[in-house]
Formats: structure tokens, C-alpha cells, sequence
């Protein structure tokens, strides 16, 4: 799953500390990871910017789906729906594109 993310001013980027902090967890238990995570320093092409990017690594589509609706992860949520201004998520699954 790629995920773009924009923090809202004042305290967006420590919430979602706090989301990621448990959601993490709950990801890692299931099997999966974060493959990636940074701050974005700037856009070489497109016109949209985001703060930063994270890339995780769920064992299925099922898997993801089940986590979202989990009650537990809904008690973490509120975090996530306090930081962002704006997000995107891409499910994706790895092969070539050549």
C-alpha cells in the first residue's frame, strides 16, 4: 500500500506518530511491515505535495480489510483522521513493469 499523506499544521505530524505507533503493531502482527517511510523533500514532477510517503506491506487484501475493521484499529483511527489534511492509498502488488 503507498500512502501520501499531508499533515495538518500544528501537531498533524505528531498525531499521526501516535496512529502509526499502534497501527504499526497490528501490521506487523498480521505479517505484514513498512517497507518504507520518509519526508518528502520536494516534487520533480506532478503539482500536488505531500509531506511524507509510506509504503506497507499487508500479507493480502483480506488481511488489510480485516485489520480496518477491527475495533481495535478504530480506537487508533481517530489519530490518523486528526493529522491529515489530505491522504492517498494505492493498493499495489509487486511484479514487473517492463
Amino acid at each position: 500500500m503507498v500512502n501520501l499523506l499531508k499533515f495538518k499544521p500544528n501537531g498533524g505530524a505528531q498525531s499521526y506518530a501516535k496512529y502509526a505507533q499502534a497501527v504499526l503493531k497490528m501490521i506487523e502482527a498480521m505479517g505484514g511491515k513498512a517497507v518504507f517511510s520518509g519526508q518528502v523533500e520536494g516534487t520533480v514532477i506532478g503539482d500536488r505535495t505531500w509531506d511524507a510517503i509510506l509504503l506497507v506491506q499487508y500479507p493480502s487484501r483480506k488481511a488489510f480489510l480485516d485489520m480496518i475493521a477491527d475495533p481495535e484499529y478504530q480506537k487508533h483511527h481517530v489519530h490518523r483522521e486528526e493529522a491529515l489534511v489530505a491522504a492517498e492509498l494505492y493498493a499495489t502488488h509487486s511484479g514487473s513493469i517492463a
